[in-house]
């Protein structure tokens, strides 16, 4: 067997294992993100939300007051909870 065909295959089967290695990993860090930041968030807004409704009229809250209480973006706001 040629050198050049050994080579081809080993190289193969290491892309393969690699690839492998990579698909596992991404899928497994689509599941991290998916339970850490967006708990928070909702936590934090809700926890805002709370604090503003005993502090002030409801008149007064606005999406802009609440995401800087909150520590979020308003459009974090608009993107959950825009209806």
């Amino acid at each position: 067997m040629p050198a050049s065909s050994k080579t081809s295959k080993s190289q193969a089967s290491s892309s393969r294992s690699a690839s492998g290695l990579l698909a596992a990993k991404r899928s497994s860090n689509k599941q991290k993100k998916s339970r850490g930041r967006p708990v928070q968030v909702v936590d934090a807004v809700f926890a805002a939300t709370r604090n503003l409704i005993l502090e002030a009229p409801t008149k007064a809250m606005s999406f802009e007051l609440l995401a800087s209480r909150a520590d979020v973006h308003k459009t974090t706001l608009y993107r959950r909870w825009g209806d």
